[in-house]
C-alpha cells in the first residue's frame, strides 16, 4: 500500500473508502481529442467521459510511456465520476514528428508546454467541473512549470522523485548508470536518438528529452540551486493547491 494511504486512513476506515470508491457509471469508450500547446504544437490525446461526472483529471504519464498505458486508469476515473485526459507528450507516441532523429523536444517542454495545454483542454471542455492532475514520475516532477497550474483545486503524484542516480537501489543505479553514461550517450552518435530496445524498454527517447532528463538525474539537486537557471519561468514556489504525493516501498527508483 502507498505511505501516503496509510497515513491518510486507508487502513483505519476500509467501509468509508469502499464508499468513496463506489462506481457511478461505466464511461464511454475513448475519443480522440487534439490538444493545441501555446507554441501551436499539436498533441494526441484520449478522452474518457464519465456519466454524471463530478470532475474531471488530466493524467500527465512518465518519461516513456504512451498514452494507451493510462487508459485502464483513466477507465477507472470515469467509473467513479470523472472524466479523464490521456495524451503523448511531444516526441512520444503519436505526439512525436518523424523522423525521431528531427525531434526537437526537450523535457522542459513537456511541463512548460504540453501539460498546460492538457489542463486547459479539459477546462475548456468541461467548465464548471473541479479540475485536478495526476502525474506520474516526470509528470509530476514538472507539475512547478505548468503557467495554469492553478486550474486546478488538486494535484496527485504518484511515484514522483527527484531521478538522482545515487538514490536508486543496487543493482538498479548502476543500470541506470550505465545507461546515462553509455549506452543512451551512443544511441545518440548513431541514430540521433535513444531507441526502444533492451537497455531502455520505453518509447524511443528524442535526444533533447534524453539529453535534458539525463543532466537532470545525474545531478544531485536538479530542482535546488541551479532551477531558476534551468528552468526560468517556473512557478514552483507558486503552487498552493492541495497536493497528495504517493510513493511505494517496494519501487527501486523513488522509494
Amino acid at each position: 500500500m502507498a505511505q501516503d494511504e496509510r497515513a491518510a486512513g486507508g487502513d483505519r476506515c476500509p467501509r468509508q473508502a469502499h464508499r468513496r470508491a463506489r462506481p457511478v457509471s461505466a464511461p464511454a469508450s475513448p475519443s480522440p481529442v487534439e490538444l493545441t500547446a501555446s507554441d501551436g504544437r499539436i498533441l494526441a490525446g484520449l478522452v474518457l467521459e464519465a456519466r454524471g461526472a463530478r470532475g474531471a483529471l488530466a493524467i500527465n504519464g512518465a518519461t516513456g510511456f504512451r498514452r494507451e498505458f493510462y487508459l485502464k486508469f483513466a477507465g477507472y476515473c470515469a467509473r467513479r465520476g470523472y472524466h479523464a485526459l490521456v495524451y503523448d507528450y511531444r516526441g512520444i507516441g503519436a505526439s512525436a514528428r518523424r523522423p525521431l532523429a528531427a525531434e526537437e523536444a526537450r523535457m522542459s517542454d513537456w511541463g512548460r508546454l504540453d501539460m498546460p495545454a492538457a489542463l486547459a483542454t479539459l477546462a475548456a471542455r468541461f467548465a464548471p467541473l473541479p479540475l485536478a492532475t495526476l502525474g506520474h514520475s516526470v509528470g509530476g516532477q514538472l507539475l512547478g512549470c505548468m503557467p495554469n497550474h492553478a486550474l486546478a483545486r488538486a494535484h496527485v503524484m504518484v511515484a514522483t522523485s527527484t531521478g538522482y542516480w545515487r538514490r536508486q537501489r543496487v543493482p538498479f543505479r548502476y543500470l541506470a548508470l550505465g545507461f546515462w553514461k553509455l549506452h543512451g550517450p551512443l544511441m545518440l552518435q548513431l541514430v540521433g536518438y535513444v531507441p526502444q530496445g533492451l537497455l531502455w524498454p520505453g518509447e524511443s527517447l528524442p535526444r533533447g528529452v534524453f539529453l535534458q532528463w539525463r543532466k537532470w538525474c545525474l545531478d544531485a539537486a536538479p530542482f535546488g540551486p541551479g532551477l531558476d537557471e534551468e528552468l526560468r519561468d517556473s512557478r514552483y514556489a507558486e503552487v498552493r493547491a492541495p497536493l497528495l504525493s504517493l510513493s511505494f516501498s517496494d519501487d527501486p527508483i523513488c522509494a
